[in-house]
């Protein structure tokens, strides 16, 4: 089979089922990388570039670069001068983004930082006169996700504040909210000494007796001691069920409570050892978002290096949440000399497992952000060249009318049946 004809087959697949509150005229969104302080004439000039793309959705990102402080009066004020512009140039979405960088959880570290209590635990264990030592370490620059109190103060930190603030958009305007990353495995350097690490909340230790009548510290150490590689299976059941329930439950609860959806993706969904410290059992916590979404931004769409684990997992969360749509965060890492082609490919292939909202990263306001975050940066600002040759009407139109007979045709069938259909081609 021809490259050509495996790239018309995978568009045939493409746009499956309508978005969650919207009927898309356009399924592309910017990440709108919210860098420096632009003016309202500024936010206008960037939303119409894109308005006369044919795009008409746009996700603020406050990332390194911006010079608002975070959830500040000033920063809330220049969102709500994104939602004025964007309503005057009849977008039909914005979403916001519940972070500053990532992951999510935090609010920029408030959260742990001003209650110690909320810094994210850990189990560790390390190797001590020739025995094996298991302990609970924390990190205190990250939140404790499975902690309801701590998750209760990250929400009202941040998606309080965007609800006084932009209320009149919320439910028509904005559709929802990006949360990324949020993890349970998030120690970084916080333990050079450790030969094991794991997601840890209280009252795990007597949930694991509950199902095993062990002791989880004496079982950890005597396992390591028989194989390095060793992870307490049930945990990882024990861990997706509280991550579930304290942190993705609790967001989708109140995003529905104020007519929005919540979506995002996880931290490492390509890996299985990796998305199991990371989520416990990422197939019980992912298919908790409104709109369960993916990241794929290395663009590789090669028979053999495409993430099929990454994609395969979105696809049983859509599956899960009734075939209502997925989100795919796309391309931030480029190449930067990405092609047309490639790029297409890219869409089409997330289309498959059912992905029809697609995050173009990233769209910086400049690119200033880029000295703090030099290794993710491929622009989708409204001034680069792509943008001019999209503008041309003929053309968008075109395209438009193909995506909505396809996603007419295509709506109902099963997204499972369809990833089948590109799994024999392959």
């Amino acid at each position: 089979m021809t490259g050509n004809t495996l790239i018309k087959l995978l568009m045939s697949f493409a746009f499956i089922v309508q978005g969650v509150f919207i009927v898309q005229s356009n399924p592309l969104i910017p990440m709108g990388a919210l860098t420096g302080k632009p003016t309202r004439a500024e936010i206008h000039a960037i939303l119409a570039k894109y308005k006369a793309a044919g795009i008409n959705q746009y996700l603020v990102y406050p990332r390194s670069g911006c010079e608002l402080e975070y959830l500040s009066n000033e920063y809330l004020d220049t969102l709500a001068t994104v939602c004025e512009e964007a309503e005057k140039l009849d977008f039909s979405a914005i979403w916001l983004y519940d972070e500053f960088n990532w992951p999510s959880g935090s609010c920029g570290k408030r959260v742990p930082l001003e209650n110690p209590k909320f810094a994210m635990p850990f189990i560790c264990a390390y190797k001590q006169d020739g025995k094996i030592k298991v302990e609970i370490r924390h990190n205190p620059d990250y939140t404790a996700l499975m902690n309801p109190a701590a998750v209760d103060r990250f929400i009202e930190l941040t998606h309080e504040q965007y609800y006084k603030r932009l209320k009149p958009y919320f439910g028509k305007l904005i559709k929802g909210i990006f949360t990324d990353e949020p993890e349970i495995g998030y120690w970084k350097d916080k333990a050079p000494d450790a030969i094991f690490c794991m997601g840890y909340y209280e009252g795990l230790e007597d949930d694991y007796r509950k199902l095993t009548g062990g002791d989880l510290f004496a079982d950890i150490a005597a396992g390591l001691r028989g194989d390095p590689n060793y992870y307490p299976a049930v945990c990882a059941e024990l861990l997706a069920k509280r991550f579930r329930t304290s942190y993705i439950d609790r967001l989708q609860a109140w995003c529905e409570k104020h007519g929005i959806v919540l979506t995002g993706h996880l931290m490492n969904e390509n890996h299985p050892v990796s998305a199991r410290k990371s989520n416990g059992n990422i197939l019980k916590v992912l298919p908790g978002f409104g709109l369960p979404g993916m990241d794929e931004i290395n663009t590789k769409n090669t028979i053999s290096g495409a993430e099929w684990l990454t994609m395969g997992t979105v696809m049983y969360a859509i599956e899960k949440r009734g075939n209502k749509g997925g989100l795919g965060e796309l391309f931030a890492i480029g190449p930067c000399d990405l092609t047309f082609t490639r790029l297409n490919q890219m869409l089409y292939l997330t289309a498959a497992f059912g992905v029809d909202h697609y995050v173009l990263g990233i769209a910086p306001v400049d690119s200033r952000g880029c000295a703090h975050k030099p290794n993710w940066y491929n622009s989708f600002a409204s001034d680069q060249p792509q943008m001019a040759f999209l503008t041309n009407g003929q053309r968008r139109q075109n395209g438009l009318r193909n995506w909505q007979k396809r996603n007419a045709l295509l709506r109902s069938q099963s997204v499972t049946a369809m990833a089948k259909s590109v799994y024999k081609i392959f």
